[in-house]
């Protein structure tokens, strides 16, 4: 029961890593340049129960947890995951914006604190170990092959720009992942669960600022 438990663990850890590599991977691919793209109620809707889905989970981890009972929350960590690379992948899907609307939508997401503060180097490689670390032992205590980690990347012009939606649930996406391996290698204290928690509800603003702010264009047509 327990090793098939970890070959299930083992088949998601993969499948979310794939998931990540496929959005950076065909963004490009299945997005075309126009003035505005659309804003989508259904996605809007989408982020919204994704949303309440991590705010529930984070409640009910806020007072710390336990590796031992991991195995009772590993399903929950999933389904959010899931939706999260499926709301990405579905974001980043539609035609991108021309250079002179991503300057209007910069300094609007500028205006609300929607855009990440900046991370040097350095941090990126410290915050890259410490996921790598708690991924390799969650992976050794489920005798798991450990998977290569690697941080989301946006690109910010040319074809390897990535919608900022769905650069933000991807990184909303890899935070929870990292919540998820650290948990399952030793447990979270309150403070731990805090800091993941703010991180994550900035990435989802910051998805829904966009969507508001194509929201906004539409209704100026």
């Amino acid at each position: 029961m327990t090793m098939h438990r970890s070959n299930k663990l083992g088949l998601r850890l993969r499948a979310y890593l794939t998931t990540a590599a496929f959005v950076m991977l065909t963004g490009a691919a299945c997005t075309t340049i126009q003035i505005a793209p659309d804003y989508d109620p259904a996605l809007v809707a989408g982020i919204s129960k994704s949303t309440n889905d991590v705010m529930s989970m984070y409640a009910s981890t806020s007072l710390g947890t336990r590796a031992d009972t991991f195995a009772s929350r590993v399903d929950r960590y999933d389904q959010i995951l899931g939706e999260l690379d499926a709301l990405a992948v579905q974001a980043q899907s539609r035609p991108i914006p021309d250079e002179a609307l991503r300057n209007k939508l910069e300094q609007y997401l500028k205006d609300r604190q929607a855009v990440p503060p900046p991370v040097s180097p350095e941090n990126q490689q410290k915050l890259a170990d410490i996921a790598a670390r708690n991924s390799a032992k969650c992976a050794a205590k489920l005798n798991l092959q450990a998977p290569k980690l690697s941080m989301p990347a946006g690109g910010l012009d040319g074809q390897g720009y990535v919608v900022p939606s769905a650069f933000a649930l991807m990184q909303a996406s890899s935070t929870i992942a990292n919540m998820r391996n650290e948990d399952c290698a030793q447990g979270l204290s309150p403070d731990l669960v805090r800091a993941y928690r703010g991180q994550t509800q900035h990435y989802l603003f910051e998805a829904m600022a966009y969507e508001q702010f194509l929201n906004r264009q539409g209704n100026a047509k």
